[in-house]
């Protein structure tokens, strides 16, 4: 198919036109490496802050509050996968962009369909939010420029159990390739399938 430049090209060289993509033409390795190298909140942050990360701390997050529920591991550390692909827009832009939000969603029921993420119940996707929303609490803290007078304070028991949450207390950034391959680990050990 001749798109005439409307594509985008990706690591594995596909010709991606967002409107028509489908599910395999997700690829695990390209959502760690690309999400390593988006900086999240438009680079507004204090250190370098990656959708990798970001994806990691939630998972995190949702493997201290309810250990045993793989799936929701699983949808935490992928909620933000389609980034990879369109990249991470900020939620007030978003919303003067409507045709943007139905490619997004377009883009991300193929993440959900190539990662087995199906079971998107509305229990697991208010779970997601949830933690999503603490994360920004942790990110708010400690990496954000502005003044959030409204963020609760963290208890100490995520930093125990949060290596990211740790490193963001600390300011300490990582490499790319780190983030990418801590991305990559997490979801295969979590059983995502890149076939």
């Amino acid at each position: 198919m001749n798109l005439q430049g409307r594509e985008h090209v990706t690591m594995s060289n596909d010709g991606i036109y967002f409107p028509e993509m489908t599910p395999d033409q997700v690829r695990l390795k390209e959502v760690a490496h690309c999400s390593s190298k988006i900086c999240r909140y438009n680079g507004f942050v204090r250190i370098f802050y990656s959708v990798a990360e970001h994806q990691l701390l939630c998972k995190e997050l949702a493997e201290m509050e309810a250990p045993n529920w793989k799936e929701l591991h699983r949808h935490a550390l992928l909620h933000d996968a389609a980034e990879a692909y369109i990249g991470d827009i900020s939620t007030p832009l978003k919303k003067l962009l409507p045709d943007y939000r139905k490619i997004e969603e377009h883009v991300e029921e193929c993440v959900r369909v190539k990662f087995d993420l199906r079971n998107w119940s509305d229990w697991i996707w208010l779970e997601v939010k949830r933690i999503d929303k603490q994360a920004f609490f942790i990110e708010g803290t400690h990496i954000l420029y502005g003044q959030y007078p409204d963020l609760p304070e963290i208890p100490e028991e995520i930093y125990e159990a949060c290596p990211t949450a740790r490193r963001l207390r600390d300011r300490i950034e990582i490499p790319h390739g780190a983030a990418a391959q801590a991305f990559f680990n997490a979801a295969r050990k979590l059983g995502v399938n890149d076939e």
